[in-house]
């Protein structure tokens, strides 16, 4: 049941959304465990919890389009009403949150080589999710963010992406495809 009991939103301070728990697969290429010998059958093998990376860049598009579409005249709106913070509900334009994901995204998702998180096995390599309940999943090297890349790669540092790139070609590319998860 646990799965069901989400805490869904926008964080206020990096306009990235976030969702889920560690009991949840919750976005396309997730999966349930089924393996008692690695002791997670029924639970969770790659949960999604806090803020998936291609989940961003989808967010990042819609609010993207719908600012062209108020500017064309198509859309009336040109902010979004929030209940962040004590003060009740405000009004969060929808430049502002665009802005706030590109300005958070490279430093929260980029693992550059100075990186030094208990939690790194791989570095030039973009995080999967960030706040998720189990910290080590954040730092799974997936091919979630080659989503985000092509739906909004003006989120993406173009050195870096190239990077993140080879490692995707050199670690996860396979015979058959793309591997979904680093071995």
């Amino acid at each position: 049941d646990e799965g069901f009991n989400n805490q869904i939103g926008v964080d206020s301070k990096t306009g990235f959304v976030f969702g889920g728990n560690r009991w949840n697969c919750g976005t396309w290429m997730d999966k349930m465990g089924s393996s008692e010998k690695a002791s997670n059958k029924g639970h969770p093998a790659t949960p999604r919890d806090g803020s998936a990376i291609e989940l961003i860049a989808l967010c990042r598009t819609t609010v993207s389009w719908l600012i062209h579409m108020n500017k064309e005249n198509y859309y009336p709106y040109d902010s979004v009403e929030t209940s962040l913070g004590t003060s009740g509900k405000t009004k969060l334009l929808l430049t502002d949150w665009l802005n706030r994901i590109d300005e958070n995204f490279e430093k929260e998702f980029w693992i550059d080589e100075s990186n030094t998180s208990g939690f790194v096995n791989r570095k030039q390599i973009y995080k999967d999710t960030i706040n998720s309940t189990l910290q080590w999943t954040d730092y799974q090297l997936r091919p979630n963010f080659l989503i985000a890349a092509v739906i909004a790669p003006e989120m993406f540092n173009k050195t870096n992406i190239w990077l993140a790139l080879k490692q995707v070609e050199t670690i996860l590319l396979g015979k058959y495809g793309i591997k979904t998860l680093d071995p």
